[in-house]
């Protein structure tokens, strides 16, 4: 499997952040169909992250525009429960916490997710 061949089908992509020739971050995006798309790889390196350098929300703001772009409506991204970095940084971001029942039926689930996001993206 490959990048390209993976996330970048469709509406869907991949981004990274480099420092000095070395990967600090990415985020995927992977189009689930009827303009929807769902986060995967969302990654800082720890020493690159915290709002000082806003590395994540940079990748994430990159995505959004990418979103608006191609007309997607609504980003589905899924969790861990004790990551609880992440779940605020989706809060403050304007995602909104939706139980696993009200996804959308072709939300590619992963198994170890249990806190599940809506961001509705206004085109």
């Amino acid at each position: 499997m490959t990048i390209s061949s993976f996330y970048c089908q469709n509406k869907g992509a991949f981004w990274g952040a480099l420092k000095d020739r070395k990967v600090i971050g990415t985020i995927a995006l992977i189009d689930m169909g009827d303009r929807t798309g769902t986060i995967r790889r969302m990654f800082v390196h720890q020493d690159f992250r915290g709002k000082e350098l806003g590395i994540a929300t940079l990748l994430l703001n990159a995505m959004l525009d990418h979103c608006r772009r191609h007309g997607l409506t609504a980003i589905y991204p899924g969790t861990l429960a004790r990551l609880r970095a992440a779940m605020r940084f989706y809060e403050k971001n304007g995602f909104v916490q939706l139980p696993k029942a009200a996804l959308p039926p072709q939300f590619p689930a992963m198994t170890l997710n249990t806190v599940f996001y809506e961001h509705k993206i206004a085109v």
